[in-house]
């Protein structure tokens, strides 16, 4: 008896764990909308931050 050969169409291909990874980048993103859309942000501090970003990138 020979062996059965398994079809080409049966056999995982190396991309299939692309399926699995993009589905988890997509709900992390939704998650951390989530978080960011119930949370309040405070006018002065982020004035502060964005002003910290602009000279610590300023030399990039």
């Amino acid at each position: 008896m020979s062996k059965r050969r398994r079809r080409r169409e049966d056999t995982p291909t190396a991309a299939t764990w692309l399926t699995t990874y993009s589905d988890l980048v997509t709900l992390l993103m939704c998650f951390f909308v989530l978080l960011f859309s119930f949370s309040t942000i405070d006018a002065a501090k982020f004035k502060q931050v964005a002003i910290s970003l602009q000279t610590a990138l300023r030399g990039v």
